[in-house]
């Protein structure tokens, strides 16, 4: 049986884990938040997710604690996320925000900068183009039903 020194040790070992895993996690949060995608995508990250908290627990059990199985070591790390989700989390979350709003922003600004040649040449060119296109267009039409009718003809 492990002393007390080492169970203290292992008990700050796993809030520190738990710290960590909830660190983690809102790292998947901003990606989600940053680019978002499908539900099944979100799944298989949460699942990732869980795989990551089952190995990291179980390596700190297998290392720290000679393989032993102690409730205080699942405490130690629920208490670690729980730590960090009241008390770091909103702020990260909120930090994340305001980078993630001023990135798409500033890619939204380089986009409107780069597309402002094309937008100028569509503003000059695009009203007569639309006006051939559509000459044209009635053109193909009538030529269409002008075959359709010599066709029912023969």
């Amino acid at each position: 049986m492990p002393s007390i020194q080492e169970q203290t040790h292992l008990f700050l070992i796993t809030v520190l884990t738990g710290v960590a895993l909830g660190l983690l996690y809102d790292g998947f949060r901003i990606f989600r938040k940053a680019i978002p995608h499908f539900d099944l995508i979100t799944n298989i990250e949460d699942l990732l997710y869980w795989i990551l908290v089952a190995i990291s627990i179980f390596y700190i059990l297998f290392n720290k604690n000679y393989g032993e199985i102690r409730g205080f070591a699942f405490l130690g790390a629920i208490l670690g996320a729980m730590l960090y989700f009241l008390v770091c989390s909103p702020w990260i979350m909120k930090i994340s925000d305001m980078i993630i709003k001023v990135i798409s922003k500033g890619i939204g600004l380089l986009i409107r900068i780069v597309t402002l040649p094309f937008r100028f040449m569509y503003r000059i060119f695009g009203k007569p183009c639309k006006k051939i296109k559509r000459k044209i267009n009635r053109g193909i039409k009538k030529n269409f039903k002008a075959i359709q009718v010599r066709m029912k003809k023969i």
